[in-house]
């Protein structure tokens, strides 16, 4: 055999997988090897299923597998709930299907709007006449940054119920749930709703207030970050009576790899855990949350010491962090796995879960 007869077996066989093998868990989930050849691919998808099989039998990997059950089987039994009111919104349908997607979720469960036009605003504002029909008070809160706030103030403007902003409105935190209209709506801008969040949440969260209305709060996310928007943590969202919405332009498949703590396509795991607390706090606080932040030699999903006490408040860097910083190639490789792991499994649900609506693209591409 000739020398290079002999560095061609090397590449075709021996040298490939011993490269492989050098990958580390993102690069080996990211398929980056499909990027060199059908063989590369080949040995990556084999190595890939080696380390996974081995990382979910891990303490730490298994508690995630075991959250993951949990969100599962809560979103069928929200499924079945909703599949229950299905009758009577079609017989009410006024015609538009986000807005009757909307009201099979009800007026107190969040929903995550995809919608790459904005026909959407339209169906927010059949929803928020729907919403006072229950004879409670409501009031509706819409949030967006100055450049998507003109199709929100221009669709509700003339309407009877239209407020403006907190700023047009300096006592809307002085509340007579008696004397107030059936329904009230305000469209502010991300600086509006930091001046005034203190009053507006003290307003609305008040255990001591005998009659609050409830609240449906609209983030606008357009193609960036809603977690830049609001400055909530999500242990408030518990404590007012209403629902919480995202309103998002198309997001890039959950899949896509995405460099960690830094730029890249998709959602970053900030936004990701931001986007479901805000529709589905319940589930965030429950299962995501304690997760995240369970810490102990049985516990590996920080790098020792105790996590900040409380729930994520965004922006903030999730306690997985701490086991990014380590000098061991192999445990930086297995936590940004993990990083990965919930990170697709957190953009997945949000397009997949009961309170996900996809805009039909008939209907974005006639807005």
């Amino acid at each position: 055999m000739s020398a290079a007869e002999r560095v061609g077996q090397l590449l075709g066989n021996d040298i490939a997988g011993r490269v492989i093998e050098c990958f580390d868990f993102c690069l080996i989930q990211s398929r980056v090897a499909a990027c060199v050849s059908v063989r590369w691919s080949t040995l990556a998808v084999q190595r890939r299923e080696l380390i996974e099989n081995a990382f979910w039998d891990e303490p730490g990997p298994d508690a995630v597998a075991e959250a993951h059950v949990r969100m599962d089987d809560f979103n069928d039994s929200m499924e079945e709930t909703i599949a229950q009111n299905a009758a009577a919104v079609t017989a009410a349908s006024q015609g538009d299907p986000v807005a009757d997607h909307l009201r099979r979720l009800g007026r107190t469960r969040g929903a995550h709007v995809v919608d790459a036009g904005e026909s959407s605003v339209a169906s927010y504002v059949t929803y928020a006449e729907y919403l006072p029909t229950n004879g409670h008070k409501h009031r509706v809160l819409i949030v967006a940054r100055d450049e998507d706030l003109g199709k929100w103030v221009a669709a509700f403007s003339g309407k009877p119920y239209y407020r403006g902003d907190f700023d047009a409105c300096p006592n809307f935190a002085e509340y007579d749930y008696d004397a107030a209209e059936p329904l009230d709506v305000y469209v502010c801008s991300d600086e509006c709703i930091r001046r005034h969040w203190d009053a507006f949440f003290a307003i609305n969260s008040d255990p001591n207030q005998p009659s609050r209305p409830r609240m449906a709060i609209v983030v606008d996310a357009g193609a960036g970050n809603a977690h830049t928007i609001m400055p909530l943590i999500s242990l408030d969202l518990n404590r007012i009576a209403g629902s919480c919405h995202v309103v998002s332009k198309p997001l890039p498949p959950a899949g896509m790899p995405r460099i960690v703590n830094g730029a890249g396509p998709g959602l970053d795991l900030v936004e990701a855990l931001f986007r479901l607390h805000w529709v589905n706090p319940l589930m965030a606080d429950l299962v995501v949350e304690p997760l995240l932040r369970r810490t102990g030699p049985d516990r590996p999903f920080t790098a020792g010491g105790d996590g900040p006490p409380g729930v994520l408040h965004p922006p903030g860097e999730p306690v997985l962090r701490p086991g990014l910083a380590t000098t061991d190639d192999a445990e930086r490789g297995r936590y940004k796995f993990l990083w990965e792991v919930i990170r697709i499994d957190i953009c997945e649900r949000l397009v997949e879960e009961y309170y996900h609506i996809n805009v039909p693209a008939a209907l974005a591409e006639g807005s």
